[in-house]
């Protein structure tokens, strides 16, 4: 389906590209207090998950 905004040039007034840690990083901005992940007793907010893995990826890189 064609969109009439999709001859539009992509500028950064109306296109940010998301790569999929991005979009983690902009859905806690936008939804701090939403649910992100529901799985038995713990549940996370989008703003622990963010943190949370952050610290998973920054050990990692240390080789822990």
């Amino acid at each position: 389906m064609v969109s009439a905004y999709d001859e539009l040039p992509r500028t950064p007034a109306n296109f940010v590209a998301l790569s999929p840690l991005r979009y983690l990083e902009r859905a806690a901005y936008i939804y701090p207090d939403q649910a992100s992940i529901i799985h038995g007793a713990p549940n996370f907010m989008e703003r622990n998950l963010s943190a949370l893995l952050s610290i998973c990826i920054s050990a990692q890189a240390a080789g822990n």
